[in-house]
């Protein structure tokens, strides 16, 4: 991806539900499926493509003391959040749609 930068090889242990997942823009899953977060860094937008569209997803933002921030649900395989109202800093990306669970890393600017 042209101008995105991800976070490779930092451990994930959020919550004692989230997998521990290694950060970086695009996840692949056991089922062959890619979950891609874009951009990263992101400054008003993110977008999340990939995810199964036959389940509703609860997808959460969660700051770097563990403390969720805003957390919505989804039934859809794309989701784009505004994130304008995020103070700048790291953030994870937890995915949960009751099969399986995910986190992602990603920077606000």
């Amino acid at each position: 991806m042209v101008g995105s930068n991800p976070y490779n090889g930092d451990p994930v242990s959020l919550t004692a539900t989230a997998e521990n997942i290694s950060a970086a823009s695009d996840k692949k899953l056991s089922n062959s499926a890619t979950i891609k977060m874009f951009p990263n860094p992101a400054k008003n937008v993110l977008s999340i493509d990939g995810m199964d569209a036959s389940s509703t997803k609860t997808i959460s933002i969660v700051d770097m003391n563990g403390r969720v921030v805003q957390t919505t649900t989804t039934g859809n395989s794309m989701h784009t959040w505004n994130i304008s109202s995020l103070p700048a800093g790291t953030y994870y990306l937890l995915i949960d749609d009751k099969k399986k669970k995910m986190s992602l890393k990603f920077v606000k600017e």
